[in-house]
């Protein structure tokens, strides 16, 4: 696939966050009427934020790499996967953001589907769509373990 560069990213989205998201652990019930009560549901703020760590340090490598003319199939395909899983956990008030930040993997996905051809690659609203997504998550209360 013949790339060209659009935009060059400014600065890797690189932030730690830190800490862990799992709720205190609680003693075992003791008492079978404990034992029968249903566990809450999870906050799906946080389980995005989940998801969004488990690639968030390796998306602006795979981007450069990208804009750079190097293209693997199977780190696309991962990349594609994550998007996807990210795009379906998001809550409504977040959905406009996570679509800003994989908005680079959507580019390069329809160059994929359509057998190739140019790429002009814009990262604006990834940039946006990461600081945004951040600050969503320490909102949200997200700590990465």
């Amino acid at each position: 696939m013949r790339l060209k560069r659009s935009m060059v990213i400014g600065a890797a989205t690189v932030l730690l966050l830190t800490g862990c998201t799992s709720a205190p652990e609680s003693a075992p019930p003791t008492t079978p009427a404990a034992a029968s009560t249903p566990a809450p549901s999870a906050d799906p703020a946080l389980e995005m934020c989940e998801l969004l760590n488990e690639r968030m340090l390796e998306y602006p490598d795979y981007i450069t790499a990208v804009m750079g003319g190097e293209y693997d199939q199977i780190q696309h395909r991962k990349f594609v996967e994550w998007a996807d899983n990210l795009t379906k956990a998001a809550p409504a008030d977040a959905a406009s953001t996570v679509a800003d930040y994989v908005s680079p993997i959507r580019q390069i996905e329809e160059v994929v589907l359509a057998g190739g051809g140019n790429l002009v690659l814009s990262t604006d609203s990834f940039k946006t769509g990461a600081l945004e997504i951040l600050d969503y998550c320490v909102d949200a209360g997200y700590k990465a373990g």
